[in-house]
This record gives C-alpha cells, structure tokens and sequence, in this order.
C-alpha cells in the first residue's frame, strides 16, 4: 500500500518476510514468505557490487513500463550494497530489498522465483544497463507475438569500454522446432540461449525447475536448458534502444 513503511524479517534458516509496521501480522503466502503480486517481477541478485547496483535501479525506474515489481536479494554482501539498495526503496515502493546470508546467485534467484506471484519473471544482474524501454519490448512482444519467452539483442560491455554486440538469430517469433537444428551451433557462438539477462518468461513454465545451487558455473544455462522443452515458441526483438 501507498506510504505503507516495510521491516524486514529474516534470519539465514527461516524464509524472508515483511511486516506492515502498522500491522504487526505479516503479509505472507501459505509458505510463509512474502507475495508479490505485479504482473511482471524482475529479480537482482546483488552481492558486493556497490560501483554497479544504483545504475541499474536507476534504469529500472525509468522504465516506460511501470507496472512492475523489482526484487533485490541481497545476497550477504560486505560492501555498500546493501544501504544503496535501502535507500533506494524507500523512494520507489515498486522496489523491495531482502538481505540473506551468503548464499550464491542461484539460491538468490531462487528465492526470488519462489516470492513471485507474477505472471511474467525476468532476471536482470547488478552490474547490468538496461534501455529504458527494456521491460517495455519484452513485454509486448511475448504477450503479443504469442510466445513464452522473448529476447532482446544484446552487448556486453567491459569496464575497459570495450563492447560487444550479441546478435539475435531471429526477429519475431518463431516455433522452438524451427530453432532446435541450429540450437547448440548459435548458443556456442554467442551464448544468447544461456544468459539469465534479455529474456522475460511466462512464470507459469517454471514448475518445478529451478536453479541448481551446487554449480557454480553457466548455472544460468543449465537453468534454461530444463526450461526450453516447455517452450514452444521465442519472440526475438531488436526493439530496445
């Protein structure tokens, strides 16, 4: 609710949750964490990156998209991080920051899936930029091109300045069967298919899969290599400015 002040409540064994402080009942599911209820529910998972972190919220909150729930879990981090990410709720309750003990990025995701409610989910990390009709195009083009998950093209960049253009293998949408013989060739050129980052999904496909928190490496592409045989469609976009 509008001017409604959060507390946190969490301790490393027991699930996160939020307490209306003028209402001491906590506002929980049946599991005994917080719901979040935005169509859309973007996750970011922070662990000392304090030079990164206040960029990306302050491109999400100039989304064009505004309906919209952003989760910061801060996973046990030892620098700023964690007071950027407080400040930052309390001037957009779109926001909201859960702090645990040092998990890993996979348990953090994680946790995030299991608090949305949202139909639609999308993982953004803490050192990312995003244009600011990013959620925008992702949106509209899985919802009305059809599909259940969407990309948008992509470029890395290095704090050397150095950039890199990912290029997409497809504009529009297009049937899983159709991408499946160039699948693994296009993935081991540009890594498009496995980067948690430029993608939005229907949370609906998830079920039970999640994020294998005993690896630590391309544990976002082992992530999606269980999810993309409940898609059957990709919307490619080369909409974001």
């Amino acid at each position: 609710p509008s001017g409604t002040s959060w507390k946190q409540i969490a301790s490393a064994k027991d699930s996160p949750s939020y307490v209306d402080a003028s209402n001491p009942e906590p506002i929980a599911s049946p599991s005994g964490i917080l719901c979040i209820a935005k169509p859309i529910l973007t996750i970011i998972p922070v662990f000392n990156k304090g030079k990164y972190i206040q960029n990306i919220l302050e491109d999400l909150h100039k989304q064009t998209l505004k309906d919209f729930e952003c989760i910061v879990i801060d996973d046990g981090s030892t620098d700023c991080s964690g007071e950027i990410c407080e400040q930052f709720v309390a001037i957009d309750k779109r926001f909201k920051v859960i702090h645990t003990s040092n998990n890993g990025a996979s348990h953090a995701r994680n946790l995030g899936i299991q608090i949305s409610q949202g139909e639609y989910i999308t993982f953004i990390d803490a050192d990312d930029s995003v244009p600011k009709n990013y959620l925008e195009c992702l949106y509209e083009d899985l919802v009305h091109g059809g599909a259940d998950l969407s990309i948008c093209r992509m470029t890395k960049l290095w704090d050397s300045g150095a950039r890199q253009s990912i290029s997409l293998p497809a504009n529009g949408t297009v049937p899983m069967a159709e991408l499946l013989p160039n699948f693994s060739d296009f993935q081991k050129e540009t890594g498009i298919y496995g980067y948690c980052w430029g993608k939005m999904f229907l949370k609906s496909l998830i079920g039970d899969v999640c994020f294998d928190e005993t690896i630590h490496l391309a544990e976002d592409f082992d992530f999606f290599l269980k999810l993309y045989p409940k898609i059957k469609s990709i919307c490619f976009t080369n909409k974001t400015e």
